[in-house]
Parts: structure tokens; C-alpha cells; sequence
């Protein structure tokens, strides 16, 4: 009797150790391997956004732990915000907010490029729309994080 009991705790023990370790690689994978990084995006207003005077800029972007900073946005207040993954890993969605105004990013990654749209909502009720491309960095300046120089 008590081989077989052994046996049967051993088989447990496998299973739950197989089932813990799937459950860590697949988070890893939906959650942060699909974004995680540093891309370099192109940001365009669309018609209406550049009709008010809004202009095409270029920004770095941080996916990193479920977090996403944009440094363009840093500069307008707007701190990191969490973002959230679907469409078996390959779409994002982030909400940045600060002092009555929000910018909501989404993209999709389409043949290794992001692509997706940001839109601004100001304190005052204004919106405007923009379109985005992005590349992921090659990582060759990735110890200098924190500088971001840029215009």
C-alpha cells in the first residue's frame, strides 16, 4: 500500500509543479514578452488634432513589468500608467491620467511594428486623435534609460 501512496503523492507533486510553472511562463508571455522593452514611436495627429496645432512627435516608450511610461508624456505630467494585453498577447491598451485629463493609448502588433492609435482628452473637454508606429529598440542604448533626449 504505501508504494502506491508514494507514487501517488509523487504523481501530485508533478502535476502541481507542472501547472505552476505553465502558469508562470504563460503569464510571462501574454503579460510582458509581447511589449516588454523600449519602442520608438512615431505619433501623428490626425486632420482635426492638426487643424488646432498639434504636431507629429517622435517618443520612447517603456513596456515593463505590466507599466508604460512615454516620455513625451512625462513632460505633460502624465506618469506611468499600468496597460493591459489581449488578443492572444499581440494588443495593448493604457490609460495615462492626470489633473482632469487622460490620454488613452492602443496598438497592435502587426509583422513585429506597433501600430495603434492615442488619444488626448484635455481638462477642458477637447479630444484629439492621433496615429502611431513604432519599432522595437534595437537595445543598444538600453543603459541610458533615463536620459531621453529628444524634441
Amino acid at each position: 500500500m504505501r508504494p502506491s501512496r508514494k507514487r501517488l503523492c509523487s504523481a501530485l507533486a508533478l502535476v502541481a509543479l507542472a501547472a505552476a510553472t505553465s502558469s508562470a511562463v504563460f503569464g510571462r508571455n501574454v503579460s510582458s514578452d509581447s511589449f516588454s522593452g523600449v519602442w520608438h514611436v512615431n505619433v501623428e495627429p490626425d486632420s482635426s488634432a492638426q487643424q488646432s496645432g498639434k504636431q507629429e512627435f517622435n517618443d520612447d516608450v517603456l513596456f515593463e513589468d505590466g507599466k508604460m511610461t512615454a516620455a513625451a508624456c512625462a513632460s505633460y505630467g502624465f506618469g506611468e500608467s499600468t496597460y493591459s494585453v489581449s488578443g492572444n498577447g499581440l494588443s495593448m491598451s493604457s490609460t495615462m491620467s492626470t489633473n482632469g485629463e487622460s490620454i488613452v493609448w492602443t496598438a497592435n502588433l502587426i509583422n513585429g511594428t506597433l501600430q495603434g492609435t492615442v488619444t488626448w482628452t484635455k481638462a477642458d473637454g477637447h479630444v484629439y486623435h492621433y496615429v502611431l508606429h513604432g519599432s522595437r529598440s534595437v537595445d543598444n542604448d538600453s543603459g541610458d534609460s533615463s536620459s531621453g533626449t529628444s524634441g
